[in-house]
Formats: structure tokens, C-alpha cells, sequence
């Protein structure tokens, strides 16, 4: 018998969970807990970019880019 190395070539990749965060508030009011979460996660072995992807938005208050980063979160899943 004879064995052929599998070649993974062709299979796609597999796609990398997303956590968003979407804050109605500014990044100067809400950053630090954000950072808190994400560091929290690192602890546990959940790595930006590694095993997760972080994705984290302001809309500072604006209800326009609110709604936008609403509706773009959706039409992403």
C-alpha cells in the first residue's frame, strides 16, 4: 500500500469568529471598558487576529452612524 500526502490546497479557510461592539457613546467614555473586555478575553485565550476578531465602533453619540453601523453589522453576518 501506498500513502499520498493530503494536499489542503483547495479547501477554503475556515472564517474566524466575530465579536462587534457597537457603542452609541464616544470612545473617550466607553474605550476603557472595551479595552477591559478585550484584554479579559486575551486571559482566556481568545487572541485578536489569531482565534478572534475583535470589531469595535463609536458612533459618538451621532444617531445617523448609529443606524449605519447597525445595519452594516447585519448585512456582515
Amino acid at each position: 500500500a501506498v500513502a499520498w500526502p493530503f494536499s489542503a490546497g483547495g479547501q477554503q479557510p475556515e472564517r474566524m469568529p466575530r465579536i462587534g461592539v457597537l457603542a452609541f457613546v464616544g470612545e473617550a467614555e466607553f474605550g476603557r471598558y472595551v479595552h477591559a473586555f478585550i484584554t479579559g478575553m486575551a486571559e482566556r485565550g481568545y487572541q485578536d487576529g489569531k482565534n478572534v476578531r475583535f470589531e469595535v465602533r463609536y458612533s459618538d453619540q451621532n444617531r445617523k452612524s448609529w443606524h449605519a453601523m447597525r445595519a452594516s453589522s447585519r448585512r456582515r453576518r
